[in-house]
């Protein structure tokens, strides 16, 4: 996993130097939240901003929902993608997904917390 993650970074910072010098874009696909906050001070260090329309993020629809609306909530272009096709094309495709993410039911108990959290406090000040 450390090799994947050290390769991906290493790539992340590669192709955020193009960025820089010559304006290409790049959708930073990622659910971890390390590889994110990695991307956003690599574009800190190279003073790319984070409205910047040649950068932007995305994650599977449903998964780190929490990241998602953080870095939107930071001026950051975000989409979630969804697959589509036959069950059994979509099936095999986001089990893969899970387990390259090890960390997203991490993430996925994070949120509920997070989310309970948020409703408690709509309920306690009666925004709901």
């Amino acid at each position: 996993y450390e090799n994947t993650e050290a390769s991906y970074h290493d790539t992340l910072e590669r192709v955020l130097d193009a960025v820089q010098r010559d304006g290409a874009a790049i959708i930073i696909a990622s659910h971890n939240e390390r590889s994110v906050t990695f991307a956003l001070k690599a574009m800190e260090r190279r003073h790319i901003d984070r409205k910047d329309l040649n950068v932007s993020f995305a994650q599977l629809l449903g998964m780190s929902d929490h990241l998602s609306y953080l870095l939107g909530k930071h001026g950051c272009r975000v989409y979630k993608y969804m697959p589509y096709g036959p069950v059994i094309d979509v099936v095999p495709y986001l089990g893969r997904r899970a387990e390259e993410n090890r960390s997203i039911m991490r993430g996925a108990l994070r949120e509920r917390d997070l989310l309970w959290v948020e409703f408690k406090r709509r309920v306690l000040k009666r925004q709901l």
